[in-house]
């Protein structure tokens, strides 16, 4: 018995773990473009400015050890490591749960824990960004972004089945995941049938788009982890009336 307080103790405090990161992130990452000195690219052209630019600049931007004009650029990369590292391990710890929910011999655990083990991996990616910068260290920052995105589809995909297979689990949350994965591959045809990366349209489409899936991860994560508290508080309920009255 304990060990079950314990454990729905632990979802309870990954669960508001996940919604905190989410916040922190949004406020946190909007504090670090106004401690980045500025400066943009278009293809492999240098564009000085004084100050991050929604339009032009990606989030990993923030991240470089030194602007695109070569002007230091170590308090926003630090921040940037700390913002992706505590967001990355809350959700890290979110998904490593998230299969406890459901009850172990049940078809909706199986499936979610597949989709952990995955997601586990897809949060670890994220972390690596942040530890990354990629003015120095491109290929590794890159091959964090593909590991992280891609299996972000794949292991929603799986949370989702999970849900749909829960009774007690309202199969809206499932759609948000289904949602997100479409905006994922939404943002990927953009960048590949879009305009070029090298033009000023190319550089807006894929900053913008990158904010637009990035922040609204982050709205859906809260999203879902107050879904989950709820299904938590409802099946306590139905375990403690069921002790009760023995059914």
């Amino acid at each position: 018995m304990s060990k079950e307080v314990d454990i729905h103790k632990r979802l309870i405090l990954v669960a508001f773990g996940a919604i905190i990161g989410s916040l922190l992130f949004f406020i946190l990452s909007i504090l670090n473009m106004h401690l980045y000195p500025g400066s943009f690219h278009v293809g492999s052209s240098v564009f000085p400015s004084d100050r991050y630019s929604l339009k032009y600049n990606n989030l990993s931007d923030m991240g470089m050890l030194y602007t695109f004009t070569g002007e230091p650029n170590f308090l926003s990369a630090a921040l940037f490591a700390f913002t992706l590292t505590l967001t990355g391990t809350s959700f890290l710890l979110y998904v490593r749960y998230f299969p406890h929910i459901f009850n172990r011999d049940s078809k909706s655990y199986k499936s979610a824990r597949t989709g952990s083990m995955i997601g586990i991996v897809s949060s670890a990616a994220f972390i690596g960004i942040g530890w990354t910068p990629w003015d120095v260290l491109v290929i590794p920052h890159m091959i964090f972004v593909l590991i992280g995105f891609l299996l972000t589809i794949v292991f929603n995909i799986f949370f989702a089945i999970a849900i749909f297979q829960d009774k007690n689990y309202p199969n809206g949350f499932a759609f948000t995941l289904i949602f997100y994965d479409l905006l994922i591959i939404t943002y990927i045809m953009a960048l590949i049938l879009g305009p070029s990366y090298l033009s000023i349209k190319g550089r807006i489409v894929e900053s913008l788009g990158q904010k637009i899936v990035i922040y609204t991860q982050m709205v859906l994560l809260i999203l879902n982890a107050m879904g989950f508290l709820w299904v938590l508080k409802k099946k306590e309920k139905e375990d403690l009336i069921s002790s009760r009255f023995g059914k």
